[in-house]
């Protein structure tokens, strides 16, 4: 139990260490240990609001791993950090597994206190103490812990730190901070991004339309020694071969009907920067041989001219088809395969990180409401639609869904009957990924299926139920991990970890 004695003495002790002129992140790790030491606490964070967004952004952590750390940028109204932040009041939860607003960045949490800071009536961040134990903290030691919040909340204040941060972070303009989530996939994508970007390697980005390709390509290109040349993209998919190959390599002066003059394409446009060939797999076979000559040679000819012209390009390059089968059916060189996906990168599928849905679209809904002047927040019901729907258009349908509900609902409570039809549709079925004969899986909502105890609503664990019964059914189906994995179109490294994490797996051994 902490009294006032201690509480005294620790505001003591930070004062002098900010008049010792330190550094004020710092002082921000000070403020956090001495939180976790009063109230006994496991594990904690401060979070910072950015002045022109609602979204928390952490900048002091206790147990909270590197990756996760950066990705975490929480809309307000997500997660118990997000809903203390919106309605400024502090939140207590005895048992996060009761509650669905939970957001898991730490193993091992039990309870969580979350106590925002609030200067002139506004949010300007939020303290996060958490325990192992369930109901770890008394009624008491959240009276002390408003007292530690408001002397934090008045050391931000005073020091502006919050705004130096932000300016700091804009300067610095992290793309990679931009792809969000927290699903282990993302994690893993956005760590394998800062890896790759400072080489001139050249990178295959697989993953289905909407997941945001371009995106990660971006973000290579930001982190890279090329960041201040230029990022130019080109779709190879929706040009005809001779626009594409005009578009590509440019074209002179008599070129063809209509060409009045000399004209640069995207590999002399792009030059000491990145090329982003986007759809590169509806490449045309004539085009292919082209490419690969540019690629092993660093040097182009226009259209209808004969004068070699060098460039200096890093290619990244995009697909949603899977190139080796197009390589067998004879659709795609291997040659220019394996020149092209030096360091390949698949980005995950919206459905196969359910868990990151509430995140994105708070995202959205904070962009669309700033945008149209609105005040729009999604009901219980309108999230789960959105949890249960299968997304085939992925993170690019989820924001169309958004900005479509935002325009459209006839109040500031977004119900099911305000999003698409189709999406609407999903919220009374679940669809597994297509099976091997080209046939989509039907399967009743959660609602009918799983039978609760005690009117048990909690979202997460519903899901995570359906995940277990979807995996076993996969195995019953294929026997292998590999099967089982592409039946469930995931990959095998994303299935063993969800047998490993799904608390309803726990004695699964297939």
């Amino acid at each position: 139990m902490t009294d006032d004695r201690e509480l005294s003495e620790s505001f003591s002790k930070i004062k002098k260490e900010i008049k010792s002129g330190k550094p004020f992140s710092e002082i921000l790790d000070l403020f956090l240990d001495e939180a976790l030491s009063l109230f006994g606490a496991s594990t904690g964070s401060i979070s910072l609001t950015d002045p022109e967004k609602k979204v928390l952004t952490i900048v002091a952590a206790r147990g909270i791993d590197k990756d996760k750390r950066l990705a975490a940028k929480l809309p307000f109204n997500v997660g118990i950090t997000g809903s203390a932040a919106a309605i400024k009041e502090v939140i207590y939860v005895a048992n996060v597994k009761e509650d669905p607003r939970y957001v898991k960045l730490i193993d091992l949490v039990a309870s969580e206190l979350a106590l925002p800071l609030v200067n002139s009536d506004e949010t300007i961040g939020v303290l996060n103490l958490e325990s192992k134990t369930e109901n770890h903290f008394s009624p008491e030691q959240i009276e002390k812990a408003r007292d530690f919040a408001d002397e934090l909340t008045e050391a931000i204040f005073r020091n502006r730190y919050n705004q130096e941060f932000f300016k700091r972070k804009k300067e610095e303009d992290d793309y990679s901070e931009r792809i969000l989530g927290y699903d282990p996939q993302i994690l893993f994508l956005r760590s394998r991004i800062r890896t790759v970007a400072p080489s001139d390697a050249s990178v295959l980005i697989i993953g289905e339309s909407g997941t945001g390709k371009e995106l990660v390509a971006k973000s290579i290109h930001n982190l890279s020694a090329r960041k201040s040349k230029a990022f130019v993209a080109l779709n190879c998919g929706v040009l005809n071969e001779n626009l594409l190959e005009s578009e590509l390599f440019g074209h002179v002066k008599g070129a063809y009907t209509g060409a009045e003059k000399n004209v640069k394409g995207r590999f002399e446009t792009a030059d000491e920067g990145t090329l982003f060939l986007d759809e590169v797999g509806e490449m045309p076979p004539s085009l292919q041989v082209k490419l690969l000559r540019v690629l092993q040679e660093g040097e182009i000819e226009r259209v209808g001219g004969h004068q070699k012209i060098k460039v200096d390009v890093r290619v990244i390059s995009a697909t949603n088809r899977d190139l080796a089968l197009e390589v067998e059916k004879g659709n795609f060189r291997l040659d220019l395969y394996f020149r092209m996906s030096v360091i390949p990168i698949r980005i995950p599928t919206l459905r196969e990180r359910r868990g990151d849905i509430p995140l994105l679209a708070h995202h959205f809904l904070l962009e669309y409401n700033s945008r149209y002047g609105k005040n729009r927040h999604l009901s219980q019901e309108a999230m789960q639609c959105l949890v249960n729907h299968y997304w085939q258009g992925n993170v690019r349908e989820l924001e169309n869904t958004i900005q479509y509900s935002v325009i459209l609902s006839p109040s500031d409570t977004i119900f099911p009957e305000s999003l698409p039809e189709n999406v609407q549709e999903t919220s009374r079925k679940i669809f597994a990924p297509d099976t091997p004969d080209g046939k989509r899986i039907q399967r009743e909502s959660i609602s009918h299926r799983t039978p609760r105890e005690n009117n048990n609503l909690n979202l997460e664990r519903a899901i995570l139920k359906l995940e277990a019964d979807m995996i076993r059914e996969a195995f019953e189906k294929e026997k292998t991990q590999e099967g089982a994995a592409k039946l469930l179109g995931i990959s095998r490294g994303a299935l063993q970890y969800k047998i490993k994490n799904n608390p309803n797996m726990t004695d699964y051994n297939p």
